[in-house]
């Protein structure tokens, strides 16, 4: 019943209408993925600047909502909230039989509804960095046949071929790998494209996030901002010069006027809302 109704608040929430993600949402049972009792629940704030305040809970109903759990507190990693990660997955649009690439799966919750909608003739790759969180993975989804859970670091890894992707980590700079590796043919990836936030006393494990969909037909790829997040940091993704360009380029313009993103060597002119070496967010149409 708890599943149900979580599917039901998301339905009513965010407006998400994929019968079904709602139905997997429905079905996957949260605190196989969380670890024993006592979880934490992020209450306020996650902004990386002072320490997160956490109710503290025996109750598994608790864990089915719109609700941050923590994986590991000192780093303030959690297992984000359905309604942030399930929209994205909403727009992602995962079809039966695809193959969906699952960047910092962590302990493995998303990549379980990843599954369940790419159903038993599709397949999920799932990597993370985090040996602890990947073991932990492997088990929870021992009984899942068509996912396969990797110890890697996502930003020089990439399947041979995938039709659907999603990062659940924060980057400053997109590997052109990723890019190389959707499917020519409608192939997308959410992408959390962002900085690190300051943190007093330590390191800044969180990042403001940007979010694009980006989708490839051929060599031309759409991309559009669905959102944004405090996100965790990726481990050897961060840039400090790429930070400092997204920051400036969040600070002068507004994301939702990209369109697409360019592969093709050019000049940077006033069309490029973020241009790297490698690739540029671009105002004109694909």
């Amino acid at each position: 019943m708890s599943g149900r109704r979580l599917a039901e608040a998301l339905a009513r929430e965010t407006g998400i209408t994929n019968a079904r993600l709602l139905d997997a949402f429905a079905s996957i049972p949260r605190e196989r993925f969380l670890g024993d009792p006592p979880w934490l629940i992020a209450k306020t704030p996650l902004d990386g600047g002072m320490q997160s305040i956490y109710e503290e809970t025996d109750d598994a109903d608790a864990l089915y909502a719109n609700v941050s759990v923590a994986l590991d507190a000192d780093r303030q990693l959690f297992n984000g909230p359905p309604g942030t990660v399930g929209s994205w997955i909403a727009v992602l649009d995962v079809q039966l039989g695809e193959r969906v690439f699952h960047v910092g799966c962590g302990t493995g919750y998303y990549t379980a509804i990843l599954a369940e909608l790419a159903g038993s003739r599709g397949s999920v790759i799932g990597v993370d960095v985090d040996e602890e969180l990947i073991d932990r993975a492997n088990d929870a989804l021992a009984h899942v046949p068509n996912v396969s859970i990797l110890k890697a670091d996502a930003t020089t890894f990439a399947p041979s071929f995938f039709d659907a992707a999603i990062a659940n980590m924060g980057v400053s700079v997109i590997p052109p790998l990723w890019l190389s590796r959707m499917n020519p043919k409608r192939g997308r990836f959410v992408i959390p494209l962002a900085a690190p936030l300051p943190r007093r006393g330590g390191a800044a494990f969180l990042s403001k996030s940007i979010v694009f969909l980006i989708e490839r037909d051929d060599d031309a790829y759409s991309a559009r901002m669905i959102g944004g997040a405090i996100i965790f940091t990726a481990i050897g993704s961060t840039n400090e010069d790429a930070q400092k360009r997204l920051w400036r380029s969040l600070e002068t313009s507004d994301p939702h006027g990209v369109h697409s993103l360019r592969r093709d060597r050019h000049e940077a002119d006033a069309t490029c809302w973020l241009h790297e070496d490698d690739y540029c967010f671009s105002r004109n149409s694909v």
